[in-house]
């Protein structure tokens, strides 16, 4: 797997890409908490060749919690391939049990609005 974080006016997006593991995705939020100078919102684009199982995915999004990230953080999941859907929806629906603010989105610009709202 492959990830990037890049710092921007608005927000903080990050790339993600390849053949995530569950230790991998949590790098990628540690990376992301590690961004001070960046407003609490993120834009997740996530462009990989299998997700991550629902067992992988409930313990990844419940440890985000314990993070640091902010109380008013949120984070737009950016689908690009209909196959991820069922993950990433699971991951939004764990992180809002958690008290994390996250959604699922298949269009950048609808992702943008909900983290300018």
């Amino acid at each position: 797997m492959r990830f990037s974080v890049h710092p921007e006016p608005s927000l903080l997006r990050v790339e993600m890409s390849g053949l995530p593991t569950p230790g991998e995705v949590h790098a990628m939020f540690v990376a992301m908490v590690k961004e001070k100078a960046a407003p609490p919102r993120a834009l997740i684009e996530l462009q990989v060749d299998q997700c991550l199982s629902l067992l992988d995915t409930m313990t990844v999004m419940s440890a985000v919690p314990s993070l640091g990230f902010p109380a008013d953080y949120r984070l737009a999941l950016l689908i690009t391939d209909e196959k991820m859907r069922e993950s990433a929806e699971f991951a939004e629906t764990v992180a809002v049990n958690r008290g994390i603010a996250v959604r699922v989105f298949d269009q950048r610009e609808a992702a943008l609005t909900w983290l300018a709202s």
